[in-house]
């Protein structure tokens, strides 16, 4: 584009490629170490998409004309997976990859460059026909979507695409729920299998008793494996704070500024409600907390649903730590106090243990009598252990609001 000033200031367009290394003479994937990179497409090549605006230029291009019925279906698609991934992190840190074959001499538009690969893949698997041309493609599976492999690098995780294999039920019949299961767009069958948590891959399954257990967990991707048994995805990089963030009222010394108590009650009485609401603030940025996270537990949670899809289940004390927080922010006390138990431990917190106590400070002062109870409760599992220092609240002072 036109840079009038002579600062870069102008639209700009570029294509960024991964571009594989040959081994030795035989492979015909990529280039040979030390040689110039061809200008043209490159067999094995990978090419980022960008999830913030393909969507929106391939719906737009089939909205006139043209390859529509193709286009809008991988808009469709790609929004869809733009729209799960941006619940666990920011867009800008989210790398989808294509195989597509992407020519980078032509940038723009419908018919060149990323967008153009993306909407010619869709067109070559007759989407909307009920068939597809694997020839033309060069693919191993109805790629509608487009994306071959997806990297979240903070979250230090990554999904590979891979053939929608078939399940059957204990009769060998496909059952509705398992075609309906795996994150697709139209009439495509890819699935994106995680590469850190073999046998799981991104899932699209709902039901009243899975929303009902996601409340409180905006922030999640849903995994499913191939016995059908699911999982929740948290992010360990996302600091979960109370939308009406009541522990910034600290000052430097450690005393209040003003009594978050009578605050909260000033607020509460001020719009009608009892106690806290349910409001939170996810920082993605805080650099401190996401160099601890990555750190500890690599970055991400994982959390095994029961088969009632009525509960979770944490298999590390971090991972605890943190949805027992997610619990108390969404107000769901009783979740608390089941987990309790598995927050503490009589080893020394990690630098990961040891912020996720602290940010309990959010909850500290929730005025309501369960959320009291739920702190007690706390409290009772980490007394005698090195987190009892931690605890952002007096438990003697909890016990006697208490009773």
């Amino acid at each position: 584009g036109a840079d009038v000033v002579g600062f870069g200031a102008g639209e700009h367009a570029a294509v960024i490629r991964r571009i594989p290394l040959r081994k030795d003479d035989d492979d015909v994937l990529g280039v040979r170490p030390g040689a110039k990179i061809p200008s043209g497409h490159v067999p094995g090549q990978l090419t980022l998409i960008d999830l913030l605006y393909a969507p929106a230029v391939l719906g737009e291009d089939g909205k006139n004309g043209g390859d529509s019925i193709e286009t809008k279906a991988a808009a469709v698609a790609l929004r869809s997976v733009a729209k799960c991934l941006a619940a666990v992190e920011g867009l800008a840190h989210c790398l989808a990859w294509t195989s597509a074959p992407v020519d980078p001499s032509r940038l723009s538009g419908s018919s060149g460059g990323v967008v153009g690969a993306l909407a010619s893949a869709a067109k070559a698997l007759n989407l909307g026909q009920g068939k597809s041309d694997e020839t033309t493609t060069g693919l191993g599976h109805k790629s509608v979507v487009g994306i071959d492999r997806i990297e979240l690098p903070r979250l230090g995780i990554s999904f590979v695409a891979a053939a929608d294999d078939e399940r059957a039920d204990d009769a060998g019949r496909m059952t509705n729920s398992n075609r309906s299961s795996s994150l697709v767009g139209p009439g495509g069958t890819v699935r994106l299998e995680c590469e850190e948590h073999a046998g799981l891959f991104l899932s699209a399954r709902r039901s009243p008793e899975l929303d009902a257990l996601l409340v409180g967990l905006p922030h999640s991707l849903l995994l499913e494996g191939r016995d059908g048994a699911l999982s929740v995805l948290l992010p360990a990089v996302a600091a979960p704070r109370p939308a009406l963030d009541r522990a910034a009222s600290m000052s430097k010394n450690g005393t209040h500024k003003k009594d978050i108590a009578v605050v909260a009650a000033e607020e509460a009485a001020a719009v009608g409600t009892k106690g806290f609401g349910t409001d939170m603030v996810l920082d993605r940025w805080d650099a401190e907390w996401t160099r601890n996270a990555f750190q500890g537990g690599g970055g991400h949670y994982v959390y095994p649903v029961h088969g009632s899809h009525n509960s979770l289940s944490a298999n590390s004390l971090p991972s605890a730590l943190y949805l027992a927080l997610l619990r108390f922010l969404a107000r769901r006390y009783s979740d608390v106090c089941k987990l309790s138990d598995l927050c503490v431990s009589d080893s020394v917190p990690t630098p990961e243990e040891q912020q996720l106590w602290l940010a309990f400070v959010g909850v500290s002062m929730d005025p309501a009598p369960d959320a009291c109870a739920a702190r007690l409760r706390l409290s009772v599992a980490a007394f005698g252990t090195p987190a009892e220092s931690l605890l952002p609240w007096d438990t003697q002072e909890e016990l006697c609001s208490y009773v």
